[in-house]
């Protein structure tokens, strides 16, 4: 498994916003001692493989959050942030499709961006509520479960949402080999475009 580079130029984004370009400098320097591949320029068409990718993930919750592994939530939605506001998908944001397309085409076209292995699925309800389901994966870390519904949690935000709330059903940190988790909101001011 593999992960694009996309992922790295939203850390960076947010983490140099918050302690500066030196902090993030030594941090990467850090890293780099453990998964080489970080000694080169990132791109965000970069792939890394997973387990280099793991140890960066673990490495910026240990040095920017005290290793508290419910930060991965935080920077999920701070990836979210970046890429429907100045990433690569913005321009989602700012000519918003319906909100059926976005939850049942897009969010799986993203993991399929951003991971060469798993699969993600989602759906929606009749009754506001988002199924998504992340399967396939050939390495468990609660990283893949809390950034990534971080991720689609704070994405539905953005795009008007309301009252947006994530109910794990299945996770990796509950000790299961999959991710379901299910999205429930307000109706949305944008029910009508669907």
């Amino acid at each position: 498994m593999e992960v694009k580079g996309t992922f790295f130029v939203g850390r960076k984004t947010f983490i140099t916003q918050l302690y500066g370009e030196d902090r993030w400098a030594r941090f990467i320097e850090r890293v780099a001692q453990r998964a080489p591949i970080f000694r080169e320029p990132i791109l965000v068409t970069t792939f890394i493989p997973v387990d280099a990718y793991l140890t960066f993930q673990d490495e910026l919750i240990a040095d920017f959050f005290g290793g508290r592994e419910e930060a991965f939530w935080t920077i999920g939605e701070k990836s979210a942030e970046w890429a429907l506001t100045e990433g690569p998908y913005k321009n989602f944001k700012n000519n918003p499709h319906s909100l059926k397309k976005f939850v049942e085409q897009f969010l799986p076209l993203i993991w399929s961006a951003y991971y060469t292995e798993g699969r993600l699925d989602s759906s929606l309800d009749e009754d506001s509520t988002v199924h998504i389901l992340i399967t396939g994966l050939p390495v468990l870390h609660v990283s893949f479960e809390y950034a990534v519904i971080g991720w689609a949690r704070k994405a539905f935000q953005l795009l008007g949402l309301r009252g947006v709330a994530a109910q794990r059903v299945r996770g990796i940190s509950a000790g299961d080999s999959d991710i379901y988790y299910q999205i429930s909101f307000s109706p949305p001011s944008m029910r009508g475009s669907r």
